[in-house]
């Protein structure tokens, strides 16, 4: 059964995605969406001689976690899921 926090907020918890780019520290992409822009910031990355950490975008929304995976940066392997 429905509880009305589900019925107003699309759907049962969900768990977060993450996804994340290799070699930069940050960067914020520009993914389209209709005939607008989405701005995505990932931060948080690091190179260093003990190995890569990603810069790191997490997020919740269903439609934005679309977006990110409808993208050409994700098609292309820019963008990953971690």
């Amino acid at each position: 059964m429905n509880t009305r926090r589900e019925t107003l907020f699309g759907g049962s918890q969900r768990m977060p995605a993450r996804y994340g780019i290799y070699g930069l520290s940050e960067w914020e992409a520009l993914i389209p969406a209709g005939r607008a822009k989405m701005r995505v910031h990932f931060a948080g990355g690091e190179t260093t001689g003990f190995g890569r950490k990603p810069a790191i975008f997490t997020t919740s929304s269903r439609a934005v976690a679309r977006l990110i995976e409808e993208s050409e940066h994700f098609k292309s392997g820019r963008i990953v899921r971690l």
